[in-house]
């Protein structure tokens, strides 16, 4: 006994007054290490919902990548946790829509994939969790290379869209996704549709009008959502609709900037602007 004692204040202090000649013995280094461990540990896990709160705020910070940190752990800490799942699935999205080269982007679209998948494990019925995955294969679509890849992708794009709105009809951001896609068949998707009627016996035709409704119901639903205030304006352009394009857009330029990427989006919609008027 005392010799453990001894021992241990060996280890916390780096002193003792064990007698001349008298080693440690080998089993008390043992415990030894085993109490190093556990005394680096922390005594409680942080809470999750703490976490999370944390995570939004470097949001609002536009820190993403340190609030993706924070999100991740919620999730390691709570793997039942939708919201962190679903939050950390968005945010592995936006970093690689700015990464560079190709397995970077890669990776990052995987994870977001991977995580838009725990969501859905968590509740398979959930609106958000069914737009996180929409969305993992919309960011899919927009960075794959490969044509026959990129409209697998759109496909599910619109499936997950859908299925998200069956979920909830009034999920607005499923209702910016989906429009998103019908914008997205009209204006960049041709090259693709074309390449689809290949592979996949064809892909459904975009309509304007559905996408101008659907974007619309987003915007009544969340009026500070950068990205569908200009893909609305996107849309009512290539409507030849250039008043309500323009009024979109200065509005656009209005609305407070919460997130990261709305920085861009606000300079790509004021450019836009410019052009219009």
């Amino acid at each position: 006994m005392m010799n453990l004692i001894f021992s241990l204040r060996y280890f916390i202090t780096g002193t003792t007054i064990l007698p001349k000649n008298r080693k440690i013995p080998a089993g008390i280094t043992g415990i030894m290490a085993f109490i190093a461990i556990v005394l680096s540990v922390p005594l409680f896990a942080q809470d999750p919902a703490v976490l999370i709160d944390e995570a939004k705020a470097l949001e609002r910070k536009y820190k993403e990548e340190e609030a993706l940190s924070k999100y991740k752990e919620a999730y390691s800490i709570q793997p039942s946790n939708i919201v962190a799942a679903i939050k950390c699935s968005e945010l592995c999205g936006n970093m690689g829509q700015r990464a560079d080269g190709s397995i970077r982007i890669s990776a990052w679209m995987n994870e977001a994939m991977a995580f838009a998948d725990a969501s859905l494990k968590i509740d398979s019925n959930n609106a958000a969790a069914r737009t996180a995955k929409a969305l993992a294969y919309r960011n899919l679509a927009e960075t794959e290379v490969k044509k026959d890849k990129s409209t697998e992708y759109l496909r599910q794009w619109k499936l997950w869209s859908e299925k998200a709105l069956e979920a909830d009809s009034s999920f607005s951001r499923a209702q910016y996704l989906l429009g998103r896609w019908h914008l997205e068949l009209l204006t960049q998707g041709g090259i693709r549709k074309a390449q689809g009627k290949i592979l996949y016996g064809g892909l459904p035709d975009g309509d304007i009008e559905m996408a101008i409704k659907l974007m619309e119901q987003c915007r009544d639903a969340e009026p500070y959502y950068c990205a569908n205030f200009l893909d609305l304006a996107k849309a009512y352009n290539y409507q030849h609709s250039y008043a309500k394009a323009i009024q979109t857009l200065e509005r656009l330029a209005k609305l407070p900037t919460r997130r990261q990427d709305d920085v861009a989006i606000k300079a790509e919609g004021a450019q836009l602007l410019l052009k219009l008027q």
